[in-house]
């Protein structure tokens, strides 16, 4: 009855949590759609704002329907001439080009191109700002016939450009109350030329985007770092533990890739980073911490995973590190979506084990559940997000950020719960090492009592008391009265022993003759001597000073050693 109870108050509790992380991701998501429902949208290259306040509704996408021009490379300058560039057709941003039909044939990712996008707006002399946030893989921005922002170097061919991909920002005062925007772009690195969302607003509104994105950034990598660098700690202090190892380096694989995503802060330490090696590196750490989280969650949660899926994942990530060390960069592309249906599966998978495990064995892991989840929510919205199915925003970050710190909280609570086990094992080893102690001086006051025993009775016989009796049978006392000192001795030593554990060793201490001592000891000694060819010599001199000491411990010494 009890553990049906149970069973319902954890079904409950995970259920309401679920709901409640449902209707966070829910609101969001529905947030962000109404939001971009309600944006105007470009038509014919032209983006109507004249309706649109800044101060109020905030930041504007320029998405929608851009003027194209494939296979050319033109300025601001060029649409001023008498004889324009006759556009290509028009081409939805966020988007690319690729399967676009130019000259009866769809077209490939490689190749460059220009775009333009005529903006009104009623807000004459305002300071605007534009930013960009991912172009492949390389750009210039034109604003009103002047540069404001470019990555890399575009170029013809694959000899003339630089590639680089990171996010610009450019501001520009709007006088005429129309804006002209224009973008050249080539790609001949990447399987896709993706342009995503390019934002226009105020000055201060886009700087203020801008510090929100670098804020977050740099508080995620600052977390996963600590992280990484406490987990890798406790590790080298307990090497068998390779839980510890695991997690270190899926903070460091988490930690990397946030610096070469969003605002790419890499580039702040290393503006001329390459490209191929930035790619690479950002393919990497994308492809490999599913792995490790894998290998992770098998070390901390021991016999919860299948070990064939758990192999499995480790050679699928080792194939795909190798796989992006040697193909060319621009069929990168293509690897993506299959890992992320693998990824999505191991996710799955893991929560499925925790969840049952969790039911059926009470373990307490409802935090790791939960962020789990999270983590497989946030992932599947990136990947509907990437291909344009919804408009929701980019939170897989969000998702690893919370994992890392359920994922923390779980390891600190598990290694305060092992310490607090040493501690109460400690207090009972403490109170078995008494119980012992109380039982050696127990048990030695036990034999104490009947070895006197023998002791004066044989003393007694031998001296005569008694009626005398043959050299035999008084051989034969001796050898009786010589075991029983030596079954007090040994008496004697495990008192001793409990006497030394609480430091009450008493020591009796005289002027002692080692010589006559050791001739006490001898004789005591002869009896075990019969029949064996054997002779205890007393090699002491007469003149061997007296020691001081306790002549009983001096004594058993002695017997211990012969």
């Amino acid at each position: 009855m009890n553990k049906s109870k149970t069973t319902i108050l954890k079904s409950a509790f995970l259920f309401i949590i679920l709901i409640i992380c449902l209707s966070i991701i829910f609101i969001f998501g529905n947030k962000n759609v109404k939001s971009f429902t309600e944006e105007p949208v470009s038509k014919d290259g032209v983006l109507d704002l004249r309706n649109w306040d800044f101060d109020k509704q905030g930041i504007a996408k320029l998405n929608g329907q851009w003027e194209f021009y494939y296979d050319k490379l033109l300025t601001p300058e060029d649409f001023q001439s008498k004889n324009k560039p006759v556009k290509t057709g028009l081409l939805n941003i966020p988007g690319n080009f690729i399967n676009y039909i130019y000259k009866g044939q769809p077209l490939s990712g490689q190749g460059y191109a220009t775009y333009r996008l005529k903006v009104l707006t009623n807000n004459v002399e305002d300071l605007y700002a534009i930013k960009t946030e991912y172009i492949q893989t390389s750009y210039k921005l034109w604003v009103n016939g002047k540069v404001v922002t470019q990555s890399g170097k575009v170029g013809k061919s694959k000899t003339e450009m630089v590639s680089k991909v990171a996010p610009g920002l450019g501001a520009f005062y709007d006088k005429t109350g129309e804006i002209e925007i224009v973008l050249q772009t080539c790609n001949y690195y990447y399987g896709v030329p993706q342009i995503d969302t390019i934002l226009l607003g105020t000055e201060a509104q886009i700087s203020e985007n801008r510090a929100r994105s670098m804020g977050f950034d740099l508080f995620l990598f600052g977390s996963t770092l600590v992280a990484g660098i406490y987990n890798f700690a406790l590790f080298l202090r307990r090497k068998k533990d390779k839980a510890t190892l695991y997690f270190s380096i899926v903070c460091a694989l988490v930690g990397l890739r946030t610096i070469l995503v969003g605002e790419r802060l890499i580039y702040n330490i290393f503006p001329n980073m390459n490209y191929i090696l930035d790619l690479k590196l950002l393919l990497w750490t994308f492809f490999l911490y599913i792995p490790m989280l894998v290998l992770f969650i098998d070390s901390f949660y021991p016999k919860l995973l299948n070990k064939v899926i758990v192999k499995g994942s480790s050679i699928i990530g080792i194939v795909y590190f190798f796989v992006i060390l040697i193909l060319p960069t621009i069929y990168y592309n293509d690897l993506i979506l299959p890992f992320e249906i693998i990824s999505n599966f191991l996710l799955l998978y893991i929560l499925y084990k925790l969840i049952h495990r969790y039911f059926t064995e009470g373990q307490k892991c409802e935090m790791v559940i939960i962020a789990i989840f999270l983590l497989f929510i946030t992932r599947f919205n990136d990947i509907l997000y990437e291909y344009s199915i919804i408009q929701t925003g980019s939170y897989a970050p969000v998702g690893m950020l919370i994992f890392i710190f359920a994922q923390s909280y779980a390891l600190a609570d598990r290694f305060s719960m092992a310490f607090s086990n040493v501690e109460e094992m400690t207090e009972k080893l403490k109170s078995i090492d008494r119980l012992k102690d109380d039982f050696l001086a127990i048990t030695s006051h036990e034999l104490k009592t009947p070895l006197n025993g023998i002791i004066g009775l044989s003393e007694s016989l031998v001296s005569g008391i008694y009626d005398p009796s043959s050299n035999e049978q008084n051989e034969t006392l001796r050898l009786i009265q010589a075991r029983a000192k030596r079954l007090s001795n040994l008496d004697n030593d495990i008192l001793d022993f409990s006497k030394l554990k609480n430091n009450d060793v008493n020591l009796n201490m005289k002027a002692v003759d080692i010589r006559q001592l050791t001739n006490i000891v001898i004789k005591s000694c002869n009896p075990f001597l019969r029949n064996k060819d054997l002779n205890i010599v007393n090699s002491i001199g007469i003149d061997m000073p007296w020691a001081y000491g306790d002549e009983n411990r001096i004594q058993q010494i002695l017997y211990n050693l012969i």
